[in-house]
């Protein structure tokens, strides 16, 4: 009988599937999730690494997706051809109706993309939540006393929030969370306008987060990293009930009818909206986005921006 593999094996076994399925999501055309393209000439055309919020013309119009903050966005290292420019689209099968496209993607749709849920291996368990957590209403880690809240945007379905999830954050959170510098806040762009954003199961990826926050804060970053790190292509409706609860079982959220009812009564979606009006507020045009007092970097783009930009709310 051949031997079930050691914990060894099936921890290179998950991180092997994870480098194919980012290289998969990497490598498609991806409809609903677009990216801004600077193009000068054939040694400088370069694709940004942002899933760009669709502006508020007819989404048919070609119109230049505009970004954060155009003046001080550099272009990022993934190369593409001359004259090539990514449009900023909403999911083809999106209702214009948020009601009922978010019915229609419930547990009905495509069952269990992944096959399997890998446990997360980034390791967020240990980084203080402020207490009481329910004096946040969005999720966030660090300490109370910490001067300043980062405050993150991004979109469950985004592969680029999770580019940034995956390589980036961990370190930006090594270097002023865990220190007690500054708090690190999650909100997510759910919607454009009445449409959802990234697909019409994209809300309810949105009330799942804020559900558990709301009823098991000590588990919420594990379940970040489990959502982030198992994320399928942003085209498949994977965020049904079923399958957001096993997401949630397998990050050992409790209880986990809590969060299901909530996801069936629709419980969290004014807060959806409220963090869609804050990121508009903020100058957000594009996730994922850090917005520290009034200013708004693109982590994916320039990690070295973003870190400077905690580094002086950190008054270091």
């Amino acid at each position: 009988m051949k031997a079930a593999p050691g914990p060894v094996a099936s921890m290179s076994q998950a991180r092997s599937r994870r480098r194919i399925l980012a290289a998969t999501v990497a490598l498609l055309p991806l409809a609903g999730c677009a990216s801004v393209v600077r193009q000068v000439d054939r040694s400088t055309a370069h694709v940004g690494g942002a899933t760009t919020v669709p502006p508020t013309t007819d989404p048919a119009t070609p119109t230049r997706s505009p970004t954060a903050n155009p003046t001080a966005e550099p272009t990022a290292t993934q190369s593409s051809g001359p004259g090539t420019l990514a449009q900023s689209t909403l999911d083809g099968t999106a209702s214009s109706n948020a009601a009922a496209a978010t019915a229609t993607a419930g547990r009905s749709a495509t069952p269990d993309p992944l096959g399997s849920i890998d446990p997360p291996t980034l390791a967020f368990v240990d980084v203080p939540i402020p207490r009481p957590p329910g004096g946040s209403t969005y999720a966030t880690m660090g300490r109370s006393s910490a001067s300043t809240v980062a405050t993150v945007f991004g979109n469950w379905k985004c592969p680029y929030t999770r580019q940034f999830v995956v390589d980036e954050l961990d370190g930006l959170v090594d270097s002023f969370v865990r220190p007690g510098d500054v708090a690190l806040r999650f909100r997510d762009v759910a919607y454009h306008g009445d449409q959802p954003f990234l697909g019409a199961d994209a809300p309810r990826a949105g009330r799942a987060g804020l559900a558990v926050w709301r009823h098991d804060p000590s588990s919420f970053w594990s379940y970040f990293a489990t959502v982030f790190e198992n994320q399928p292509p942003e085209r498949d409706r994977w965020a049904t009930v079923d399958h957001l609860r096993q997401l949630a079982g397998v990050a050992g959220v409790n209880p986990l009818d809590a969060v299901t009812r909530d996801l069936d009564d629709g419980t969290g979606e004014g807060q959806l909206r409220a963090s869609v009006t804050a990121a508009a507020d903020a100058g957000v045009s594009a996730v994922p986005r850090v917005v520290v007092d009034g200013t708004v970097t693109a982590p994916t783009l320039d990690l070295g921006a973003t870190r400077d930009q905690l580094r002086r709310a950190a008054n270091r």
